[in-house]
């Protein structure tokens, strides 16, 4: 189930990456305004996670890396729903 290339993989990557950047952030108070609202640690995010996504698929776990968009775009609409629409 969890070999190094499968959807599955790439879904835990792309919730683990965020969550160990929004410590990284949290630990070093990094945040920075875009506009009104602080959305610097959610590009951070975002960041994290298309950087593993090019990394998967240049060595060729294409299983992964779509895991990885898979997440990436749940990411982004829960990012829409909850603090763009406000």
């Amino acid at each position: 189930m969890f070999s190094k290339n499968s959807y599955y993989t790439g879904m835990l990557y792309g919730l683990v990456a965020p969550a160990i950047s929004f410590f990284v952030a949290e630990l070093f108070r990094f945040d920075i305004p875009f506009g009104d609202k602080p959305y610097a640690i959610y590009l951070l995010a975002a960041v994290t996670n298309l950087f593993l996504l090019r990394h998967q698929a240049q060595s060729g776990r294409m299983k992964t890396a779509e895991g990885l968009m898979i997440s990436l775009f749940f990411s982004a609409c829960l990012f829409y729903i909850f603090k763009v629409r406000e």
